[in-house]
């Protein structure tokens, strides 16, 4: 019995391209996006009205070259700029942080450390700014990352008193 697809079952349309090679740059970049902000393929599924099927193909290069109008979609869901998906601004914009780890930065205990850490380090705050939240960010077991704010600062505190 021959499978009938269904509309849209790959959200598909003209001029996109099917790959046979391994995630491309642009489902990498879309893959962590997703993943920073902790969204499931489901929820921006939902957010984008882009079927599941085609995302996971998008993530993991079996499509490749989605439609503007796809990638605009996408890119609202995630709240993300298209240059940044599409990373145009590479070099230019900050990078993409969790909510929590955002927010870490504007903690008064946060701050305050930095102040101190500036100068005992010989260092301007921001260069330190940008160093810890880099380190943060990378901070995952199985997947998983601190949720709040307050987790950030504990880690940042954790790591800061020993050096």
């Amino acid at each position: 019995m021959a499978r009938i697809p269904r509309d849209d079952d790959s959200g598909r349309k003209g001029g996109e391209s099917r790959s046979t090679g391994t995630s491309s740059r642009f489902g990498q970049l879309l893959r962590q996006a997703r993943n920073d902000r902790e969204i499931t393929l489901q929820e921006l599924s939902s957010k984008s009205d882009v079927s599941i099927t085609y995302l996971s193909d998008l993530e993991r290069g079996k499509l490749t070259n989605p439609t503007l109008e796809i990638v605009r979609r996408v890119a609202a869901a995630l709240g993300v700029s298209l240059n940044d998906l599409l990373e145009l601004n590479e070099g230019i914009s900050a990078p993409a942080y969790p909510a929590a780890l955002q927010d870490l930065s504007k903690l008064p205990q946060f701050q305050q450390a930095l102040i101190e850490q500036s100068v005992r380090f010989r260092v301007p705050e921001s260069d330190l700014e940008g160093e810890w939240l880099r380190v943060l960010a990378r901070i995952r077991i199985q997947n998983r990352r601190p949720r709040t704010p307050l987790d950030y600062y504990f880690l940042f505190d954790a790591i800061a008193r020993t050096l």
